[in-house]
């Protein structure tokens, strides 16, 4: 299984990381010796072809999470990499998460598949050797997007903000009055790390805390 996680909204990402990795350590391995880590802007392919094609210890699955390899340095890993895809076991949950978006402005995922097959025809056509940088501007991130797992998180914005507004207040017990609501976001905006930070702010003056928990 391949899970491709990215967007600008860092937060939401992040928080889709960690209840991936927490449900595996909490169904698969408490241990967490099958769960692995790694820094895609230093990471080489081999380091993490070494960490994908590795044997479970004890449990049935394994999970890896690459992070950050959309950076400009890493392009060769990439290169590397995209043709190794269709390689991964299927004991193996591949995780890869970026701090922006990948998916090409007004592009949309059917032209992203589009894509993908045309490159897929093309590294076949090679016998499945690395793809040509020629054939792409980026020959991993084509097929990450048209994974079934793929999934953007784009700045909440409008009512959709609201709403994640208005359910993490009452997560704490607490309410936000809809004039309160409004000047938060208005003055917030998007940026979800500092929205977490005020609405800690909040809960903590509303349970009559004069210290917000973080």
């Amino acid at each position: 299984m391949i899970i491709f996680l990215h967007g600008d909204d860092t937060y939401r990402s992040r928080e889709k990381l960690r209840e991936l990795t927490g449900r595996f350590l909490r169904e698969v391995d408490p241990s967490g010796a099958n769960l692995v880590v790694m820094d895609g802007t230093t990471a080489s392919a081999s380091d993490i072809w070494a960490a994908i094609a590795a044997q479970s210890f004890l449990v049935r699955k394994r999970m890896v999470v690459v992070e950050r390899i959309g950076e400009p340095r890493s392009m060769a890993v990439r290169t590397e990499l995209a043709a190794l895809l269709a390689r991964v076991p299927e004991d193996v949950i591949l995780v890869f998460w970026e701090s922006k978006s990948r998916q090409k402005t007004g592009e949309s995922r059917q032209k992203t598949e589009d894509r993908r097959q045309k490159n897929v025809k093309a590294m076949k056509a090679r016998g499945k050797k690395t793809p040509s940088s020629s054939e792409k501007d980026d020959p991993l991130f084509p097929l990450l997007l048209a994974e079934k797992y793929a999934q953007e998180f784009m700045p909440l914005v409008g009512a959709e903000l609201a709403t994640w507004v208005r359910a993490r207040v009452a997560e704490r017990d607490a309410t936000i009055a809809p004039d309160a609501l409004r000047a938060l976001t208005a003055e917030v905006g998007s940026d979800l790390w500092r929205m977490h930070t005020e609405i800690e702010k909040l809960a903590a003056a509303a349970l009559g805390d004069p210290t917000p928990s973080r």
